[in-house]
C-alpha cells in the first residue's frame, strides 16, 4: 500500500497544477488503490462530462461500485462498454456473483475466457461460481426436503388422530403396507371433506 500512497501524493501535487486529463485519470486510479472512492468518483464523473476515456471511466466507476457494495450499479456501468475485454468481463462476473446470480456470472466469465483462455483468475472464478451454484442447489434441496418431511409428519399425526376403523386411516395404512386396493374404501372421499 505504500506505493499507492506515494503515487497519490505525487499525483495530487501535479494534478493541482495541471489540467491534463491523463494525469487526472491516473490520479483517480491511484485514489481507488488507497480506498478514496468518493474523490475518485468525482474525478471520473468530471472526465466523463469532458467526454474522455469512456470505457476506462465506466470500468473505474464499476470497480468503485463493487468496493462500495453496489453490484447492481457496477453492472449498469459495465453495460455502457461494448464489447467487454477480458478484465471487464471478469469484473462483470464478480458483480453478478456478488448478487448470487450464478448463471450470469458464469456466462460473463466464459465470455472473458474466450478472449483470454489462459487467465488463471478467470479459470478459478469459473470453478468458484460453479461451487457456489452447487451449494445453493444443495441448500435449496435440503429446504424442500425439510418442508416435505414436516408436511408428512403433520399428515401422519392427523391420520393417527382418526378412529382406527376410519376408512381414510384404513386406506392409508394399507397403502403404507403396500396392500392398497385399487380404489379407496367407501366413505374415504366424504371423510376428507367433513371439516
Amino acid at each position: 500500500m505504500g506505493n499507492f500512497h506515494a503515487a497519490v501524493g505525487g499525483y495530487e501535487k501535479v494534478v493541482l497544477d495541471s489540467s491534463s486529463t491523463d494525469l487526472q485519470f491516473g490520479y483517480a486510479q491511484s485514489l481507488i488503490g488507497v480506498g478514496q472512492f468518493q474523490k475518485a468518483k468525482e474525478i471520473f464523473h468530471s472526465l466523463l462530462r469532458q467526454d474522455h476515456f469512456h470505457e476506462e471511466l465506466y470500468f473505474g466507476l464499476a470497480v468503485i461500485a463493487r468496493a462500495e457494495g453496489e453490484p447492481q450499479e457496477g453492472v449498469a456501468l459495465l453495460h455502457q462498454i461494448e464489447p467487454l475485454d477480458a478484465e471487464q468481463g471478469l469484473l462483470l462476473g464478480h458483480l453478478y456473483r456478488d448478487q448470487q446470480l450464478h448463471t450470469e456470472a458464469l456466462l460473463s466469465y466464459q465470455q472473458a475466457l474466450s478472449l483470454n483462455p489462459n487467465n488463471q483468475i478467470l479459470q478459478e472464478s469459473v470453478q468458484e461460481v460453479l461451487r457456489l451454484h452447487n451449494q445453493s442447489l444443495n441448500k435449496s434441496n435440503r429446504i424442500q426436503e425439510s418442508k416435505m418431511r414436516r408436511r408428512l409428519e403433520q399428515t401422519w399425526a392427523g391420520i393417527q388422530e382418526l378412529p382406527s376403523d376410519s376408512p381414510s386411516r384404513v386406506h392409508i395404512q394399507q397403502a403404507l403396507a403396500n396392500k392398497n386396493p385399487s380404489a379407496p374404501p367407501e366413505g374415504y372421499v366424504a371423510e376428507l371433506f367433513d371439516e
